[in-house]
């Protein structure tokens, strides 16, 4: 029977050690590589990770009814979830986000309006350096616009990393629509003409930037009453 030898014992534990180590410093390398891919805004790491950075001063949390009948410019940035852009008849914009469990303050929506009222931001969360795509909670938002409004809008802009997209526009809104996604994922109800890159629908007035990598895209054009 081989046996081994305290100096081969030795060499193996040294062996051992050294490839602990190797295997340590690998790892450890790899996590610098990916937060330095996530310190860019919203930018995704290599492991699974992302910043979410913006300037938070200014920012309310949760849900609310927006008091301003002079927005012309909407800014939704999510990160995981469905997101709804309803018309209404209601006499001022409002946002709802919803989830089936409880959810942290920190992870609660974050919303700002500009101070001449006509910019509109909202935040999916707190801002945060570091954040674990597979920590986000799935949460839905639901964005109801007053009809009386739509007509004045000029940009409206939507970007999520997972998560379905329903928007309900009116007959008489044109719209020009750029989509970063897969363009198969991207459904309508009507035929969009499709110019210069972008998917355009009568004056295309209002300028619709719509981002998802993951979910699929539902326009619905409204016919008017």
């Amino acid at each position: 029977m081989f046996k081994m030898n305290l100096t081969d014992k030795t060499k193996v534990q040294k062996g051992l050690t050294v490839l602990g180590w190797v295997v340590i410093a690998t790892l450890i390398i790899a996590l610098v590589f990916g937060i330095i891919s996530a310190t860019s805004e919203n930018g995704e790491g290599i492991l699974g990770f992302t910043s979410y950075r913006y300037d938070e001063e200014g920012y309310t949390i949760g849900s609310a009814t927006i008091r301003s009948d002079r927005i012309t410019d909407i800014d939704l940035d999510w990160i995981a979830g469905d997101v709804e852009v309803v018309l209404c008849q209601d006499a001022f914009p409002s946002i709802t986000e919803s989830y089936d469990g409880v959810i942290a303050e920190k992870e609660n929506l974050r919303w700002k309006l500009s101070e001449d009222g006509t910019t509109f931001s909202v935040k999916c969360r707190k801002s945060t350096i570091l954040l674990s795509l597979g920590s986000v909670k799935e949460k839905k938002l639901i964005l109801r616009i007053p009809e009386k409004l739509v007509g004045q809008l000029e940009t409206l802009s939507i970007s999520s990393k997972s998560g379905d997209m329903d928007l309900s526009l009116a007959k008489s809104s044109g719209f020009a629509l750029s989509f970063d996604g897969d363009s198969d994922r991207l459904v309508c109800n009507r035929t969009l003409t499709l110019e210069n890159g972008f998917y355009v629908h009568g004056d295309g007035d209002i300028q619709i930037m719509l981002s998802n990598k993951k979910g699929r895209v539902n326009v619905q054009i409204l016919e008017e009453e």
